[in-house]
């Protein structure tokens, strides 16, 4: 394949804080998808699902109610103890504020459990029969909603039909003063801006391989016969070229360079 040395060096557009979000995204949404997914898709691929992580994250928002009461307790071993167990009636309990919050957990590692024993059902990844980070099979009950405007394709569910109920949900739940609807509505947001993120990222590489493509056969064209954009496709070539025709293609030579290819063997 030709590689174009000036498209890659030139064109090659950066936007840092746009890879910064996207990349921050990534690495946070792991578990706040997880707690949506296991009850929405099935079949996933073995390396994409962990029951591990799934214990992990599970444990650890077991004990998160109580964090902030033991960090008091400990915190407060003074003589001021007195006034800051009676100002915030430091006693431990938690409910019925995350009631539904351990419910939800429960049935959170039951799913979890489900879709583990799934995975140990379907072909394993070494006989080539399934993509090892396939993120699940999605709910045909999901293409089955209409919505105004484009049709109801794999995007649309992804990055709003799945998250959408969650949040719902979960805006019900926190205005009926229980914890599980802050977490439901941080894990539906976290949920649609991962698959967002994950269909820029993937936009911007087929761009990227179109343009290289459009430049590559317009190239010659550009630097050595000088051809407006309007017969080039609109690439532009900036900057001085050298008059010297042999001296072009010599550089142009240069600038598109064969890419070797390396074969297994």
């Amino acid at each position: 394949m030709t590689k174009n040395l000036y498209y890659r060096q030139t064109f090659k557009r950066e936007n840092v804080l746009e890879n910064w979000i996207v990349h921050t995204v990534g690495v946070l949404a792991s578990y706040p998808r997880l707690l949506i997914e296991v009850f929405i898709r099935k079949d996933f691929g073995e390396r994409y699902f962990r029951l591990s992580s799934a214990f992990t994250v599970a444990s650890f928002l077991a004990i998160w109610p109580y964090i902030p009461k033991v960090w008091r307790f400990l915190t407060a071993r003074s003589a001021a103890y007195a006034v800051i167990h009676a100002r915030y009636n430091d006693d431990f309990s938690v409910m019925p504020d995350y009631l539904l919050w351990y419910l939800y957990l429960a049935l959170f590692v039951v799913f979890s459990l489900k879709r583990h024993r799934e995975i140990k059902r379907n072909p394993s990844v070494f006989d080539f029969a399934k993509f090892s980070l396939f993120n699940g099979t999605i709910n045909p009950f999901f293409f089955s909603i209409r919505l105004p405007g484009k049709k109801t394709d794999v995007r649309r569910v992804e990055t709003l039909l799945e998250p959408l109920p969650f949040f719902i949900a979960g805006l019900l739940l926190w205005l009926l003063s229980q914890k599980l609807g802050v977490l439901l509505m941080v894990c539906s947001v976290f949920y649609s801006l991962s698959y967002v993120s994950a269909y820029r990222g993937s936009d911007n590489f087929i761009m990227d391989k179109i343009d290289q493509i459009i430049l590559n056969e317009e190239m010659e064209k550009v630097f050595m016969d000088d051809a407006p954009e309007e017969e080039s496709r609109y690439v532009r070539f900036s900057g001085r070229k050298p008059d010297d025709p042999e001296v072009r293609r010599k550089i142009l030579s240069q600038i598109m360079a064969e890419e070797e290819a390396i074969e297994a063997r």
